[in-house]
């Protein structure tokens, strides 16, 4: 349903336009995508391990150990850069650089964690 509801606004953030409704593209699909993130945080912790949707790392998908503690701090993360994409809004003029640069700290921040995690199982 939150897939759904975010792809509509995403379509209805586009139509707008067309029809002489003018808006902040960003300001528009930044808090959209907040709620994005703070549901695929809430729903993280809770994925079983598998070859589709969640963090697919080589070391999660080695180890359900690495995989469990992976997505807890996923769940973690995700919720607060839904948070900080929120304070975002406040300065609209580095607001996309900001997304971008949360979003791959995200990415960075989990890759590394589920290597150290799995590095440290190993031994």
């Amino acid at each position: 349903l939150i897939m759904v509801l975010f792809f509509l606004s995403m379509y209805t953030a586009t139509l707008l336009p067309n029809f002489g409704i003018k808006i902040n593209m960003i300001q528009f699909i930044v808090p959209v995508i907040a709620i994005l993130f703070y549901y695929i945080g809430h729903i993280l912790p809770f994925i079983k391990k598998n070859y589709f949707i969640g963090i697919r790392t080589p070391w999660t998908l080695a180890n359900e150990g690495v995989w469990e503690k992976t997505h807890k701090l996923g769940g973690k993360t995700f919720k607060i850069s839904s948070l900080l994409f929120l304070t975002v809004l406040l300065s609209s003029s580095l607001m996309i650089w900001v997304v971008l640069g949360i979003v791959i700290l995200n990415v960075f921040v989990l890759f590394g964690y589920s290597y150290f995690i799995w590095g440290k199982l190993k031994k």
